[in-house]
């Protein structure tokens, strides 16, 4: 088909005069609309007739809305979605397995597309068992389309031939087609039989430009390409330049490189203050919407179940998209630490309401959306799509969606796009789908949204980022085109698997052989290297560790040098800066003032010991890490609920001679009576949402655990009352005040006590006999728990595991504790010199006082003992960044 050059008054002219023009997409007639008023100002006209300027596509709609039958448009994604249900009820009739229905409707659709545009028909004969399948498919697919009266997009362009053939359409004395690199058949026969049925002027045209000078650049990577393009267009916008382009044939290739590097170049005061960013230039490949802040909100609210992840509780308390989030933003991110501090991977939604109004600081309107929530997702009920719609857009709007914040323009278009497209078109699959489930529901919503390219509208930006097909039509002052390599143009040849690749090639299809794609990028070059006076050629050089080479149609273009100025990215200039950088050595905080309260325990004196820092940083700066999510009971919660039940135990039975006095029978129904007594409370207050059967679990694994420690461990020891269980005191330890709680302390007949820590883990004795005093809590214990040293018989840790039961410490004589060393027994200590238990408490009390004075002076070097037993389970490295003091400290050697 024949195209005509005019020149864009020409055009504008025609336009004037009445013409229809037809583009080939919504940018270019957009532009020309821009161009038409601008001309019309410049005339002087105080008022104009609104131009016949319209894409092809909004032209074809036109036509269709103007028949008066009963037909419908087929959106998109409803098209494709009869596609799948054709396919899928054709697979389960043949008894053939698809692996990906929805790429395979994909292609399906294509190819319909395909045939429509050409007018053509397969040829059944010679064809494979997919596209036999295919033909079926499409019969079936028209079929439900003629009975639903539907017209899919595919088939505009055949039916607006139909009605200009029997001259049911209304047309102007001129139409032209503007800027259509690639002509179909049925688009040349409507242009043809609107000249022949009407008389009217109807041509293809495309815009008249003279050949630019241009210049090849090879770049280093594709990085370096567009860092090298961002300071040529600033350049240009700095010397007041405007209709500046860039294109780009593989754009979603290069989308991240560009939204990073022309940003930062362009405007680098934004890079580090966001507020200040304004949009220096328009990107045409738009985003997914799904993927966009405030529709993944609402696809998240959306959500069915009754459980949430962490995750996914942590993301609706911190959203700005719901009510109450600006009211409550600092009560909500309490109540976010909170639940992380609970370390469970999920929470009911009673759960969530119930926290959220309980807190210390209640944040009464994020409960209210919890019990929302809950109540919508009970409701479990199969409708069709439109009544989904209908119920997902109340249940947000009674959320507060999307927020008490003022839209900015991006989010209030993402609404309107929310309101006017992504929900009509779950409501337009009535006629298609049957009623489904909430979460089939939420599916096809989650789909179309991901399906919507959304792309922010605003003023013309002096600077456009562009596709090949976006480009057509296209004139600017300045033109930048990157990517030329010999993979991108010409693009590889990719015929349809649905139609015959042979037949393709014969009807020159899109894509269908490697000669139709050069023929087709030749077209694209010849009208982009006249689209410009001042025209700039780009390629990468490397992709990764693969030498890439020009396009074949750009080596004729002569080569180009960089002369562009520096980078100005801020990030950019920081890493490559040279400038001495101050160093100062702060390894002391503040002192401990005289009233000051110091929570945690023994914990003080340990972390202290382990590391100044971490002490300081846990202890003064009060700094909490929530530790990981778990599945079930935390290592944590088992070990409270341990001690409780020994608690509860040794306050009914209270001595060795009670123990002795129960049989084996009699003892267990006792542990499973204090399990009884204790575990519902427990798991009440600390975790109301435990699933029963976990509970059982863990009632069952304490009783075999506890027995097993009664009888196997306590039974054997010889006589002792348990004087005390749970003890809380506040001791001194230098010029620190601690409240300690110890957790036994048991009698023995000659009145000297026995310190018992409980532990569940594995506790390292040599950190309580060896220096440094990395266990300081039995030594505490010991040293306050009595009136003097010498009625202090031992100290031990009571290691209650299923790999381990026994005890480990040290005593002052032997045969305390059964397999614990006395003074005189223990290798750790003969290596030390220490033979007697005097010596060991009076070390035990220097070094104590020593930690405590050490914390209390403010001392918070990164100094740890090592890194096994003190950054092991630290969670402070990304504030004391203490490896990457080693790393510097390597490098230096």
């Amino acid at each position: 088909m024949k195209t005509t050059c005019l020149t864009r008054d020409t055009i504008l002219e025609a336009a004037q005069e009445g013409a229809l023009l037809l583009t080939v997409n919504k940018r270019l007639a957009r532009q020309l609309r821009q161009a038409f008023d601008q001309r019309m100002n410049q005339e002087g006209h105080l008022a104009w007739r609104t131009p016949q300027i319209l894409s092809l596509n909004v032209w074809l709609r036109q036509i269709l809305a103007s028949l008066g039958d009963d037909s419908q448009l087929l959106g998109r994604f409803a098209a494709l979605h009869l596609w799948e249900n054709v396919i899928e009820e054709d697979a389960t009739e043949t008894g053939n397995d698809l692996l990906h229905l929805s790429k395979t409707a994909l292609q399906a659709a294509e190819a319909h597309q395909l045939l429509q545009d050409y007018g053509l028909e397969i040829e059944t004969s010679h064809l494979t068992a997919d596209q036999e399948a295919f033909c079926r498919w499409r019969q079936a697919y028209q079929q439900r389309c003629r009975d639903g009266h539907w017209v899919d997009e595919a088939g505009l362009l055949g039916l607006a031939l139909r009605e200009v053939v029997q001259k049911r359409v209304s047309v102007a004395a001129s139409t032209l087609f503007i800027g259509f690199d690639d002509i179909s058949p049925q688009l040349a026969v409507l242009a043809g039989e609107l000249a022949a049925r009407y008389g009217c002027d109807a041509r293809f045209v495309t815009v008249e430009g003279t050949p630019g000078c241009s210049a090849l650049l090879a770049c280093q990577d594709r990085a370096t390409e567009v860092r090298a393009a961002a300071l040529w267009a600033r350049d240009l916008l700095a010397s007041g330049e405007t209709n500046i382009g860039v294109v780009v044939p593989d754009l979603p290739r290069y989308q991240s490189l560009i939204k990073r590097i022309f940003p930062a170049e362009i405007d680098p005061r934004a890079r580090l203050n966001p507020a200040l960013e304004e949009e220096s230039f328009t990107l045409s490949l738009g985003e997914r919407a799904s993927d966009m802040g405030l529709v993944f909100a609402a696809l998240k609210v959306l959500e069915p179940g009754l459980r949430l992840s962490m995750d996914e509780a942590s993301f609706l308390l911190r959203t700005p998209y719901l009510k109450g989030s600006q009211q409550e933003v600092t009560t909500r991110s309490r109540c976010e630490l909170g639940l992380r501090f609970l370390r469970k991977k999920t929470f009911s939604l009673s759960r969530l309401e119930d926290v959220s109004r309980k807190q210390p600081f209640p944040c009464p309107q994020m409960g209210d959306i919890w019990k929302s929530l809950r109540e919508f997702r009970s409701g479990q009920r199969r409708q069709l799509p439109g009544a989904w719609a209908s119920t997902f857009s109340r249940l947000l709007v009674d959320l507060g969606w999307p927020g008490e914040r003022a839209l900015n323009s991006q989010d209030y278009q993402l609404y309107k796009a929310w309101q006017e497209k992504i929900l009509p078109q779950l409501a337009s699959l009535d006629g298609i789908s049957p009623p489904v489930s909430h979460g089939t529901a939420l599916s096809l919503l989650r789909r179309i949204a991901s399906e919507t390219v959304f792309q922010p509208e605003g003023p013309q930006s002096p600077l456009q980022i562009m596709g090949l097909l976006e480009s057509a039509g296209l004139q600017f002052n300045h033109l930048w085109i990157m990517g030329l390599d010999e993979d991108t143009l010409p693009a590889r040849a990719r015929p349809n698997p649905f139609l015959p690749a042979s037949w393709q090639a014969t009807h020159q299809m899109p894509h269908s052989s490697g000669e139709r794609e050069l023929e087709y990028a030749n077209r694209v070059c010849f009208r982009l290297f006249r689209s410009a006076p001042n025209i700039r050629l780009s390629y990468p050089q490397w992709e990764g560790d693969c030498l890439l080479r020009p396009s074949p149609l750009v080596t004729a273009v002569p080569d180009g040098e960089n002369p562009f100025g520096q980078s100005h990215d801020p990030i950019r200039l920081l890493n490559t800066s040279c400038a001495e950088l101050e160093s100062l050595v702060d390894q002391t905080g503040p002192p401990v003032a005289a009233k000051e309260t110091v929570g945690g325990g023994t914990n003080v004196l340990r972390d202290q010991a382990l590391c100044p820092f971490r002490g300081f940083a846990g202890h003064r700066l009060r700094v909490k890490v929530p530790q990981a999510s778990v599945l079930g009971i935390d290592s944590g919660t088992r070990g409270n609920l341990l001690h409780a039940v020994l608690e509860r135990f040794w306050s009914i039975t209270g001595n060795s001679a009670g123990l002795a006095a129960l049989s084996d029978e009699e003892l267990l129904l006792r542990v499973v009576a204090c399990i009884q007594d204790v575990a519902p409370q427990f798991f009440m207050t600390n975790d109301p949402d435990m699933p029963h059967f976990v509970q059982d679990l863990e009632k069952k694994r304490l009783m075999d655990l506890v027995s097993f420690w009664l009888q196997q461990v306590e039974k054997r020891r010889s006589s002792f009352v348990v004087q005390a269980v749970e003890s809380r005191q506040l001791v001194a330890v230098g010029p620190l005040s601690l409240e300690v709680r110890t957790d036994r302390i048991d009698r023995l007949p000659d009145d000297s006590l026995v310190i018992i820590d409980y532990k569940t883990g594995q506790p390292d004795l040599k950190g309580l006999l060896d220096r440094p005093l990395l266990e300081p809590q039995l030594a505490l214990y010991g040293l306050n728990s009595v009136t003097g040293s010498d009625s202090l018989a031992g100290v031990a840790f009571a290691v209650i595991r299923s790999d381990e039961c026994g005890f480990k410490g040290i005593t002052k004589e032997e045969d305390v504790l059964p397999r614990v060393d006395s003074v005189d027994q223990s290798k750790i200590l003969m290596r030390q010199g220490i033979e007697q238990w005097s010596q060991l408490t009076h070390r035990w009390l220097e070094d104590l006082e020593d930690i405590a004075r050490a914390f209390a002076s403010g001392e918070a070097a990164v100094r740890p003992v090592d890194e096994c037993r003190a950054c092991r389970y630290c969670d402070l490295h990304p504030l004391c960044r203490v490896f990457e003091q080693d790393q510097a400290g390597e490098e230096s050697d």
